[in-house]
């Protein structure tokens, strides 16, 4: 069985070793759309029966993990990465999110049209 959250966040970037002409090599900014997917089966037992994990949880893991570092920030410093592109960034999100749950998918939508989708492994700490 398969649960997804969808969240949000604005930031900025600016993607390095682009040519100079194209319009992604200069600073400008998005309003991210991000899902996280989560497979598992439902507990039958503890605090969550009937669930794979509260809903609640995986927020706030994606509060203290993602959004707290991402949002309203130029993505080339708060996040570490060289590239900043949709791709790279469902990775580290992926990275971030799998140390606590489950996460079978992340996608990352830069813009209404376009996103990148990481399918890591469901490594990491059940729900």
């Amino acid at each position: 069985m398969k649960i997804c959250k969808v969240y949000r966040f604005e930031a900025a970037h600016q993607l390095a070793g682009w040519p100079p002409e194209h319009q992604c090599s200069k600073l400008h900014g998005h309003t991210y759309r991000v899902e996280v997917e989560l497979e598992g089966a439902p507990r039958m037992d503890g605090t969550t029966p009937g669930a794979i994990i509260d809903f609640g949880r995986i927020s706030e893991i994606w509060n203290d993990q993602v959004h707290r570092m991402v949002d309203h920030t130029n993505l080339n410093e708060s996040t570490g990465l060289r590239w900043t592109t949709a791709e790279a960034l469902s990775v580290w999100i992926h990275g971030r999110m799998s140390r606590f749950l489950r996460v079978s998918r992340v996608r990352v939508w830069e813009t209404e049209t376009g996103y990148a989708e990481y399918f890591g492994g469901a490594e990491g700490k059940a729900g």
